[in-house]
């Protein structure tokens, strides 16, 4: 008898003083696919894992892990695959362990394509009260809508006395989020200093107070901005344009100096200057400044180190579930919504290399030269110490495979650089190839 698995979702409702959020906990696929288009166990667990997203990001749950979840189980039966056996089990064992409600899902194969089914059933009348189904496709992003729908159906014909209430600061964050107007974010600021939004609301403030220094483009308006956002993301154009309009007769060629002769008071600050670009990391742009902080070259170690830092501060979304063309990339994170923010984008290469670990020549700071920052993305510029190495854990956050950076190859302008995870090297593809993807924020 083929072994069936089932996908379970165990809704745990708790009541008390305070409502809190139904624990949600995604188990097996029950997979009743069959003939050519038969579902390998990689992909059913696949779509168990892009229905617990789709739990999450319906915010609406606390969504238990795997390792939650057979934690709880382990309590309660000493085999976690008894769950197979039928759905009365799944129904019983939620009684064990407090859940009012659990949801099963189950895939056939219909033709070319597949169908899934999913039911939300009561524990304690043992009736199932809502169900949705959803047709798909292995490829593109059929499979993400079909999902996305059923967990809509589900979710939205359920009784709203069930939905947890949305606390005040979500409201006002909504409210925030709808307005075209940055009061509405500084309002909420002030509201909630520590609110689930907060970071949010300081990017879009940051936005648009660079863009109405950028309209009226004055000294005041620049040091507004720097007032108000120090570490923003127009700093280094603030801290360039206030220089320029109290200088309007500076060439923007005297920030940098000459160094093929220095003389004079002048050769240490050139000759440290020269270092520090060369080496081009933040603890040599920070000895230089250390040590000159007027010098001639101060001004272009404060920029940089303002973007060497921002690349610490990266957030990054969840590896995507496939491999995809560097255009599906590209798509892939400008529409993602995960971990309730929806402005990730596709990592530029400097900033993928910060997840390579343990080879020297493409770590972050390494001796290979592929770089944004530095515009070094010809052929030319690639070198053995991009190469792969022998060996193992090259990735910060346990990645193998290769995945796609936004900077492009200038030498043929038909791919994208690209770091491969199984062994640390920094390699352009052709954009048609097949490459995960990690969006950053």
């Amino acid at each position: 008898m083929k072994k069936i698995f089932i996908v379970l979702t165990l809704i745990l409702l708790s009541f008390g003083l305070f409502a809190a959020k139904p624990v949600v906990a995604v188990w097996e696929i029950d997979n009743k696919t069959v003939g050519k288009n038969k579902l390998s166990q990689y992909d059913a667990e696949l779509i168990a894992d892009l229905m617990r997203d789709e739990l999450v990001q319906s915010q609406e749950f606390t969504v238990m892990s795997k390792e939650e979840m057979e934690s709880a189980i382990a309590q309660h039966v000493k085999k976690s695959h008894q769950l197979n056996k039928d759905k009365n089990y799944a129904i019983e064992l939620g009684k064990q362990i407090s859940a009012r409600y659990v949801v099963t899902s189950w895939i056939k194969t219909d033709g070319n394509s597949f169908r899934m089914f999913a039911e939300i059933t009561d524990t304690e009348t043992a009736t199932t009260t809502h169900s949705g189904r959803a047709k798909f496709v292995m490829d593109g992003d059929s499979k993400d809508i079909a999902i996305a729908s059923l967990i809509r159906q589900l979710l939205g014909e359920r009784d709203e006395s069930l939905r947890p209430k949305k606390s005040d600061d979500q409201l006002a964050c909504e409210q925030a989020r709808s307005s075209s107007d940055p009061a509405g974010w500084i309002a909420y600021k002030k509201r909630y200093p520590n609110g689930i939004c907060i970071e949010e609301a300081g990017k879009e403030l940051d936005r648009s107070g660079c863009e109405l220094a950028r309209s009226q483009n004055t000294i005041e308006a620049w040091e507004k901005y720097l007032q108000r956002h120090n570490n923003g993301t127009c700093a280094f154009e603030a801290e360039e344009a206030i220089i320029r309009l109290k200088h309007p007769n500076r060439s923007s060629n005297t920030q940098t100096p000459s160094y093929d002769q220095p003389s004079g008071s002048s050769s240490r600050d050139a000759k440290a200057c020269k270092y520090a670009q060369n080496e081009n990391s933040l603890e040599a742009w920070q000895d230089y400044l250390d040590s000159f902080p007027d010098g001639e070259c101060s001004f272009e170690a404060k920029g940089n180190i303002r973007k060497l830092k921002q690349h610490t501060n990266l957030q990054w979304s969840s590896k995507s579930p496939n491999t995809m063309s560097s255009n599906e990339a590209l798509n892939y994170c400008k529409n993602l919504s995960e971990k309730g923010f929806n402005d990730w984008r596709l990592p530029n290469i400097d900033e993928l290399r910060t997840l390579i670990q343990n080879h020297p020549g493409t770590v972050t700071g390494g001796s290979c030269k592929i770089s944004e920052r530095t515009k070094k993305l010809a052929w030319e510029d690639w070198t053995e110490d991009c190469e792969f190495r022998s060996g193992h854990n090259f990735s910060k956050l346990g990645d193998t495979g290769f995945f796609w950076s936004s900077s492009i190859r200038s030498f043929d302008r038909n791919g994208l650089w690209s770091v491969g995870f199984d062994s640390g090297e920094v390699l352009g593809v052709g954009i048609l190839s097949a490459a995960y993807v990690r969006c950053v924020r």
